[in-house]
């Protein structure tokens, strides 16, 4: 063991992954080569913590008595952060206004991180060598030779970019930006993919494995720790080249990051709201620059967002029209139920019913979507109309899921035993099941079809990564004959022998508050119709609808997606709503409503006066209550060009409040709830 050589005191600025946006200085009068980024020991109350080097201004501690600052412990034998993301960590804790030091910790969220190994692992070594040696070309088509060659470009330019992949479902975009990919294995650079949901990565894992060999290294929630610990070991340490993951994926302490992909940038689950509120896609497009490296936003149905700064010119569009090889889109059909009404107790119309005898009778698959869970939203009593609703949480009503014979509130979690008595007017047997559920859907095929095989695919049935994975093998093979699912079916799925989709309720998330409403039904709605039809046999598509007329629907109908970009890009500048302004939410939330209340109005009282800033309320959250807790919210609007974040940071800093009360900030929300 080697003595370390004792120099002149020196000071260091630790950040500490934990909720504090200050660092805390530390001396050490060893040898111990310290920069910012390297990770050291130090103690931090009655603990010992991990903490980071971080960049300080010097002056600003030169009036620091030495005696009272504590000593660094040691350095910590592990590749350091790059100084790229220590300003992604500033940034994105600046901008979404949370605490430095819990940035810090999204980081190094991996139990034992700094842990000696019990004995070395060599396995990502081999299958670094696999990608990197058994490439095997790939034949494209005309648009998709034109596509990769642009993406290949951004690549080669070695400086930041952002291309938007933009093609219909089923022309081969995976392919395309997996030979861009190609085009980086050779050198030492890192690749990350970010997909909406990893247990449904399935396919693109085959098509990866089929040109380079071997599949990605994953990042998901269904890792062990210690599997978690050996991917970021080798992450920091530059042998994992290509990694695929869900938005965590975000926070892996890349090495030499090359180029991010963004696969389905629409998607709604890149937002998170738990906790630290941010939306991956934009802060990957952050980390894109403050690497200087290329990024990649993928689908066949842009965000508005995404298509207004490609139609600006701030993004390289990059379009494929076509589907790949011999397959046609889809005819999409329109079902009016208003004319072709469902028989009492059904919630499919006789047409509909007859398609899906077709199709079977012909040996394809058929499909259909609905988006939503459990087997009926509300149940009531038939005597005195009483609705049964979760205690936590305000007009929620309890969801019947007919198959685990439980009622859930889909906002906290609260469960009970499905009961059939009205608890209210004590009569028996008249609580009722009303509205539908996909498992109330797939009751009513097995009365129509009984003889045919079918699955139901919605996150509450799906135990885990392995389970969908076979279930969605078997439909590739033919061994389902209809599937039933909720918005888990429009995840990009390849079903060769999928020739009809039915939508049951086409109209479910046009109603609502929600100003993106009518973007994310054409993108759902679009997405699930792009499953039919995908290999040499023609798809139909059929929408049931109240609302033939709906803009919407028009424009699904007619396959004119640029016109309904076109009017909503209108209607939100007319409004003065996003992308031609920014938004954000405050919530404030507790148990006790008068404190809340009070807490709201000092927020907004606060908030400095700036020309072109609207604060709307406080005002009671749609949802007032969840999990016990009674919520109120801010809605603030600005101009694009304001620093939203800046004055919302300054005015917090500024009030005082019970720490009972919570307060939430979401920055471009997506959910008004």
């Amino acid at each position: 063991m080697t003595i370390k050589q004792k120099i002149k005191t020196q000071l260091f600025e630790v950040l500490l992954p934990m909720p504090f946006n200050n660092t805390f200085t530390y001396k050490t009068t060893l040898d111990l080569n310290l920069n910012p980024g390297n990770f050291v020991k130090v103690p931090f109350r009655e603990k010992i913590v991990n903490g980071c080097i971080w960049p300080t201004n010097k002056d600003s501690i030169q009036t620091i008595e030495i005696g009272k600052v504590r000593n660094i412990i040691g350095k910590i034998t592990i590749p350091s952060l790059p100084i790229s993301t220590i300003s992604f960590i500033e940034w994105f804790s600046q901008y979404n206004c949370c605490f430095l030091g819990l940035t810090l910790k999204q980081y190094l969220n991996v139990p034992k991180i700094f842990d000696k190994p019990k004995r070395l692992i060599q396995r990502k070594e081999r299958i670094q060598e696999k990608v990197t040696k058994k490439i095997v070309e790939r034949k494209l088509s005309d648009e998709q030779e034109v596509a990769s060659k642009k993406l290949i470009s951004s690549v080669t330019d070695k400086c930041f970019s952002v291309s938007l992949l933009d093609g219909v479902p089923g022309s081969g975009k995976t392919i395309v930006y997996l030979e861009a990919i190609k085009s980086l294995l050779n050198s030492n650079k890192q690749i990350l993919v970010l997909v909406p949901e990893i247990t449904l990565t399935n396919q693109f894992l085959e098509t990866f494995q089929s040109i380079f060999g071997s599949v990605p290294e994953q990042w998901h929630s269904n890792l062990t720790p210690k599997q978690r610990k050996i991917i970021w070991k080798d992450i920091i340490n530059g042998k994992v080249k290509v990694i695929v993951g869900a938005r965590s994926a975000l926070f892996l302490p890349f090495k030499n990051l090359g180029l991010i992909v963004v696969d389905e940038e629409h998607d709604g689950t890149f937002k998170q709201e738990d906790s630290i509120s941010y939306n991956a896609r934009d802060m990957a497009i952050v980390l894109a620059k403050k690497n200087d490296i290329p990024i990649f936003l993928v689908s066949a149905t842009p965000s508005l967002e995404t298509y207004q700064n490609a139609m600006q010119g701030k993004y390289r569009h990059i379009r494929i029209a076509e589907r790949f090889g011999k397959a046609k889109m889809p005819d999409i059909n329109l079902i009016d139920l208003r004319s072709y009404k469902p028989k009492t107790g059904s919630s499919l119309s006789p047409k509909l019913l007859e398609e899906i005898k077709v199709t079977i009778g012909k040996k394809e698959q058929a499909m259909l979507f609905l988006n939503r869970r459990g087997y009926a939203p509300l149940t009531l009593c038939s005597k005195c109309g009483f609705r049964i609703e979760c205690p936590n949480c305000h007009t929620s009503w309890l969801v019947e899921h007919k198959i685990h014979n439980k009622l859930y509130c889909h906002h906290c979690g609260y469960n009970i035993k499905t009961i059939k008595d009205c608890p209210k007017c004590k009569n028996k047997n008249t609580l009722i099941p009303y509205g539908t559920g996909v498992e109330k859907i797939e009751e009513e095929i097995k009365k129509s079809f009984p003889k045919i095989s079918i699955c139901t695919l919605s996150s509450d049935l799906i135990k885990g990564k392995g389970e969908i994975s076979d279930t969605l093998n078997k439909i590739v093979k033919g061994k389902i004959d209809l599937i039933i699912g909720t918005q888990i079916l429009a995840k990009g799925h390849h079903f060769p022998q999928l020739t009809l989709v039915g939508v049951v309720d086409s109209d479910i998330s046009l109603i609502g508050c929600d100003m993106r409403a009518s973007e994310k039904t054409f993108q759902i709605l679009t997405q699930v119709a792009g499953r039919s039809g995908r290999e040499r046999k023609a798809g139909r598509v059929f929408l049931q609808t109240y609302s033939p007329d709906h803009p919407v629907i028009k424009s699904l109908i007619f396959g004119n997606r640029n016109a309904f970009f076109k009017e909503e890009l209108r209607l939100r500048k007319n409004y003065h709503l996003p992308p031609f302004s920014k938004l954000a939410s405050i919530i404030i939330s507790g148990k006790n409503e008068k404190e809340i209340i009070n807490t709201s109005w000092k927020i907004k009282n606060s908030f400095p006066n700036y020309e072109g800033v609207k604060i709307l309320g406080p005002a009671p959250s749609t949802l007032s209550k969840k999990a016990g807790r009674m919520r109120w919210r801010l809605l603030i609007k600005s101009k694009k060009t304001t620093d939203l974040s800046a004055l919302i940071r300054k005015s917090l800093a500024v009030i005082k409040h019970k720490s009972r009360v919570k307060i939430k900030i979401d920055i471009d929300p997506t959910n008004f709830y």
